[in-house]
């Protein structure tokens, strides 16, 4: 990231996960880290979707966006 994204990403005041195309968490920023009482290297490469409890299909979502940008 360049200096304006990255100072934009940790400024951010609510968490934000950046899923990588194997839903696997690739980055988080501080407010991310502070939500799951982690930091953002242990978190990362850890599956999405077993760390973040989401009522709502999000990953078949996410994977039919995929499959339609294909």
């Amino acid at each position: 990231m360049n200096s304006f994204h990255e100072d934009l990403w940790v400024s951010l005041p609510m968490p934000a996960f950046l899923i990588d195309g194997s839903d696997e968490i690739a980055e988080m920023n501080p407010a991310a880290e502070s939500f799951l009482n982690s930091s953002a290297k242990a978190m990362k490469g850890k599956p999405a979707f077993d760390i973040l409890a989401i009522d709502a299909p999000v990953d078949d979502k996410m994977r039919r966006a995929r499959e339609d940008q294909a």
